[in-house]
């Protein structure tokens, strides 16, 4: 899904380039290999959302919150001025099993990609069609156009997450920026065949049932709410804080999600722009010797934002314990700021507790509506952390990867 939070989130308020505009992993890498701090259209750090890497980058986990718990996503896509993605059709050659699942055709098949990366009708957002090939039959299909000139019978499948990428692209690693904790998931690698590319192209997988779609192939997005704050100068500005998550299309009620703890929403979402009011606080870490580069720079950036950072003491007890509660929006006069840490744990009285926005319901019962500002910008960033777990989709029958 992308992110700040430092922001996942992926933009900024300024005024967005016409026509549309999409930057798939391919133009971000171009971007970040360049040395550049920001990605262009819409001024997106690149702190905390890609690693430079020799032979290309990384995707870095980017904090946020979920239904008020720690998560993290990852960021492969940006869209700008796009009121719809559409999902598209993913071939893949296949035999049936004697379990009746489908297994590639062949050791040498590589799954069929319908529409490249240069084109704005790309999305990472594919419906999988097994193309039942005869049991007597070796195929040599490469393009959608072979596919529908075989005369193969198209079963459809599942829906599949996967971002075209150029290779290498993986994770930069698989702890929580803010926790520390191996609770991210993995992500799948793999080559496919893409619609007016003559050589096969690296895929990075996020699985199946991912994400959701209309009768008219229309992906269902969710709001990603993002925080902005008054700096010093009295101007409006990102407010580096993890972004919240939201449930689609209200917060009425909580999906289901998916097994291994993939949610079947969250891949696609709209960014929403949360304006604090003036003097709003957070919890931090406490200050460390040596310092933790992460810890300071987001500490940094927040209070450069006008953000008050209320740094944990290096006396207080069970300091592992406030972890999960650092970089929360505290609700303005919700509690008691000089025992703020004390009132942050389910253990403190309750009606001492802080209320902190970390979720769809709290922002909106909590947040005044005009606050609230819906934007031209949406991204892909799907979760690999999701409610304090790693996300780790099912794989897809044996051999039938991405």
């Amino acid at each position: 899904m992308l992110i700040a939070i430092t922001l996942l989130a992926a933009c900024t308020d300024e005024p967005q380039p016409k026509p549309a505009t999409l930057l798939t992993l391919f133009d971000i890498q171009t971007q970040v290999q360049s040395g550049a701090a920001a990605l262009a259209p819409g001024d997106i750090s690149i702190r905390g959302r890609y690693t430079r890497q020799p032979m290309g980058i990384s995707l870095d986990p980017t904090p946020a919150f979920a239904e008020g718990e720690p998560a993290a996503y990852v960021t492969t896509e940006y869209w700008f001025g796009f009121s719809k993605v559409w999902v598209q059709p993913l071939y893949i050659p296949a035999k049936r099993t004697p379990e009746g699942d489908f297994a590639l055709a062949s050791a040498q098949t590589l799954p069929i990609f319908s529409v490249g990366p240069e084109s704005a009708f790309y999305s990472p957002y594919w419906q999988v069609f097994w193309v039942l090939v005869p049991p007597d039959i070796t195929p040599d299909l490469r393009t959608s156009a072979d596919v529908l000139n075989s005369g193969f019978e198209l079963v459809p499948g599942p829906g599949r997450l996967c971002s075209l990428a150029p290779a290498p692209t993986g994770l930069t690693t698989n702890l929580h920026p803010h926790l520390q904790t191996q609770i991210v998931g993995v992500i799948g690698q793999a080559q496919g065949w893409v619609d007016g590319h003559d050589l096969p192209m690296s895929v990075v997988s996020f699985g199946d049932h991912r994400f959701t779609w209309d009768d008219n192939g229309v992906i269902h997005e969710d709001p990603l709410f993002v925080f902005r704050s008054l700096n010093t100068s009295g101007q409006r500005v990102m407010a580096n804080l993890p972004s919240v998550g939201g449930i689609h299309p209200t917060a009425a009620s909580v999906r289901e999600v998916a097994p291994k703890n993939a949610p079947a929403f969250g891949s696609l979402w709209r960014i929403h722009f949360v304006d604090l009011p003036e003097g709003t606080k957070v919890l931090g870490p406490a200050a460390t010797v040596p310092p933790n580069p992460r810890d300071e720079a987001d500490v940094v950036d927040m209070r450069a934002a006008g953000i008050e950072v209320v740094r944990l003491p290096a006396t207080q007890a069970d300091a592992e314990a406030y972890r999960p509660y650092f970089y929360r929006v505290i609700l303005k006069g919700s509690c008691s700021l000089e025992t703020a840490f004390e009132n942050a744990l389910p253990s403190a009285p309750e009606a001492s507790r802080c209320i902190y926005l970390d979720s769809h319901q709290r922002i909106e019962a909590f947040m005044p509506s005009y606050a609230i500002h819906p934007s031209p910008v949406s991204a892909t960033c799907p979760y690999v952390s999701y409610r304090g777990k790693a996300v780790n989709p099912a794989p897809p029958p044996a051999g039938a990867m991405p």
